[in-house]
């Protein structure tokens, strides 16, 4: 067998998820204390086992018994590793938010307005210590400047780097707003979901730092 399964999880090897992890809205990984294989080596006989990296939103349809609901969802983003970052926030149009880490803000020193209009989806990008706000384009629209402005104000008191991602379900869907993306704005679409379009000047795929002192 030229390939191995491991108790520990490092960046270079691939997570195994179980039902188990999918809790409602959100992937727990690594667990606590596995009984099973965490993550499986990659390499040439392993990858035609594996799925590629992006967005995905993992169901199962059976649930314990203090589970509210029979079939559980949850997003399972490519920055969601335990080197990378962890999702703490996804908003839902019925249940107002299916996750909603209130005390992991707390401790970056974001005290939220309950009255401020939250992103779809907010993950913290451990490695380079950024909030990266996702939108959908059906919630608020595109992200222009006033809603550019809107999410700078709702999260910069915990001094973390930005990054803005506008989702689109197409590019065609996409260039109906074209005119109204905000700079310094990244877009991914979903029916390409290998690839990002850049909408920053300088930089790519970062926080800006404020306008006086960015040069």
């Amino acid at each position: 067998m030229s390939y191995r399964v491991l108790y520990s999880f490092k960046e270079q090897n691939v997570p195994l998820l179980y039902p188990e992890t999918v809790k409602p809205g959100k992937i727990l990984f690594p667990p606590s204390n596995p009984r099973k294989a965490i993550a499986i080596e990659q390499n040439q006989q392993t990858s035609k086992w594996l799925i590629q990296s992006g967005w995905y939103v993992l169901t199962k349809r059976f649930s314990a018994k203090e589970e509210k609901r029979r079939v559980v969802a949850a997003v399972c983003s490519p920055l969601d590793a335990p080197a990378l970052g962890r999702v703490l926030y996804v908003g839902d149009a019925g249940d107002k938010s299916i996750i909603n880490e209130t005390q992991k803000f707390r401790e970056m020193g974001i005290e939220l307005d309950p009255h401020g209009k939250m992103p779809d989806i907010v993950v913290h990008y451990q490695r380079k210590d950024w909030l990266v706000l996702i939108e959908a384009v059906t919630s608020h629209g595109p992200v222009n400047l006033k809603r550019h402005n809107e999410l700078r104000q709702l999260f910069q008191s915990g001094g973390k780097g930005l990054v803005f991602v506008r989702a689109f379900p197409s590019r065609r869907e996409m260039t109906r707003y074209l005119a109204e993306i905000s700079w310094e704005t990244e877009v991914w679409v979903a029916d390409q979901p290998d690839h990002m379009i850049h909408f920053n000047g300088e930089r790519f795929l970062g926080p800006y730092e404020d306008p006086e002192n960015r040069y």
